[in-house]
């Protein structure tokens, strides 16, 4: 569909745009569909879309990108009118616009079942790559299928129309089974530990519900290789919008930004086929399992820490929060003493000087990356981020103060939120705003937090020694959240 308006970003208008905004120099119609992205968010469109984006400029004409939407049509609707274009705003020391060209299609899917499914299983298509946060895999505590999630019962009992994107992808593999046609590769660009190996067998066991057959072959022929990505991208808002007109002189209803730095990391598996995007920057065949630990521990587990504190310190961004001393002293002492020492790094990586970069990243006050964005849906991220650091330190027997503190500054933040009746975005809302409502401000209510299986693992709960500094740290925070930092930073 092309737009009408000589001041909206559309296929037309690419060439009055001012010459230093880089545009797509490929010819977009004869661009082949090789890729279905699921959950075409924010990260998604400044990261894999720009990556694939690179390669069409290389002349790699069958690796356009079908993006799949599995809750909204917002995205969709938006970007249209714009012939599927979007504006990238890197926001950095050397701030660029950038309008990306990679995704050809767009589908919501609770409206385009069929066409979703079809598209999944087409001979072009090779590759199926996700970004649907955490929650979206439906997972238990233990990293397997959560059978008792009301949208994986739903799509085992419609599996023809599906809601999560696991159904969808067994769907899709059913019918190239039938076809006899070779499966696409599943690449997970979540920050889930073992992200290729955990989505996989999520697939597998709900595929075996369906056929087992289908199951076995999964289980077989399918390529699902661990990966990490890094670039920190903040939600689109309204002065992002503003300023990219203002800028770009052309309307862009819903553009991206994010910093300079980007990386994606692949597993190597042999015999794996993938778009070339090593050639644009993209590694192939990392010590993919200690960089996934360190970028996890390290950049995610800081992220929901300095979120953590910085929102129950009244800070609104991260690098707001971290230019103010007492939080920085916590972070850089959490780092140096908790985080860091539980790390074993790859080959090729210093430890530190990644640890000093990422913090580096954090103070870029070009990016207002907003600490209540980064809480969201902290019950799926505390265990991978926090939980696992936490686990290993107890059992190195190394200091555990400043990840206990944060996890008591997750539950006074919950608190403050539910007394202040400010929405919370999680998957177990319900049961958090329950625990505020029923429990007295104690010990009480940190027990009840605690009894949260769905986040806080039994051999960690059943650990006297965690459980008193994360009670003794929420007593402290609802006195006094600045000194309780500066307790831990100089003690």
């Amino acid at each position: 569909m092309k737009s009408d308006s000589k001041n909206e970003l559309c296929n037309n208008t690419l060439s009055n745009l001012n010459k230093r905004v880089q545009v797509p120099d490929y010819d977009r119609s004869q661009i082949e569909i090789g890729i279905v992205h699921l959950g075409p968010g924010a990260f998604h469109r400044a990261h894999q879309a720009v990556y694939t984006d690179d390669l069409l400029r290389l002349n790699y004409k069958n690796w356009g990108i079908c993006a799949v939407s599995l809750n909204s049509a917002r995205f969709r609707d938006s970007v249209k009118k714009q012939d599927n274009l979007y504006t990238l705003a890197i926001r950095d020391i050397d701030p660029k616009l950038r309008i990306v060209g990679s995704i050809i299609e767009i589908l919501f899917a609770p409206d385009s079942h069929d066409a979703v499914i079809s598209r999944l299983s087409e001979r072009n298509v090779k590759v199926v790559t996700l970004t649907i946060t955490e929650k979206g895999y439906c997972l238990l505590p233990n990293n397997r299928l959560d059978f008792g999630d009301s949208d994986i019962k739903f799509d085992l009992e419609h599996p023809d129309t599906p809601k999560t994107a696991i159904g969808y992808l067994s769907a899709g593999l059913h019918k190239r089974y039938q076809q006899n046609l070779d499966p696409f590769v599943l690449v997970s660009c979540d920050n889930l530990m073992d992200n290729g190996v955990v989505l996989k067998q999520a697939v597998v066991d709900f595929s075996y519900k369906i056929d087992q057959d289908l199951a076995n072959w999964i289980s077989n022929t399918v390529f699902s290789p661990r990966t990490m990505v890094d670039s920190i991208t903040p939600t689109t808002n309204q002065a992002l919008i503003k300023s990219v007109e203002d800028d770009l002189g052309f309307l862009d209803e819903w553009p991206v930004q994010r910093e300079n730095f980007s990386q994606w990391i692949f597993e190597d598996v042999p015999g794996m086929v993938l778009p070339p995007w090593d050639s644009v920057g993209a590694v192939f065949g990392a010590d993919i399992k200690k960089y996934e630990s360190c970028k996890l521990k390290i950049l995610n587990g800081l992220h929901s820490s300095i979120a953590f504190v910085g929102l129950i310190t009244g800070f609104e961004t991260v690098a707001e929060a971290l230019d103010d001393k007492s939080i920085r002293d916590y972070v850089q002492k959490l780092l140096d003493s908790e985080i860091i020492p539980s790390l074993s790094a790859p080959e090729g990586l210093d430890i530190e000087t990644y640890a000093s970069a990422v913090l580096k990243r954090f103070k870029n006050t070009q990016i207002h990356h907003f600490l209540s964005q980064i809480a969201w849906d902290s019950s799926k991220k505390i265990p991978v981020r926090i939980l696992d650091t936490l686990q290993d330190n107890y059992r190195l027997g190394n200091p555990c103060g400043g990840l206990c503190l944060a996890i008591s500054s997750w539950m006074l933040l919950i608190e403050t939120m539910v007394s202040r009746d400010i929405p919370i975005v999680d998957p177990i809302v319900n049961e958090l705003k329950g625990i505020i409502r029923r429990t007295p401000q104690n010990g009480e209510r940190v027990d009840a937090f605690l009894a949260l299986d769905q986040v806080f693992p039994k051999d960690l709960v059943d650990n006297s020694s965690f459980r008193r500094a994360v009670v003794e740290y929420f007593l402290e925070l609802k006195e006094d959240p600045m000194a309780t930092l500066k307790k831990y930073s100089f003690t």
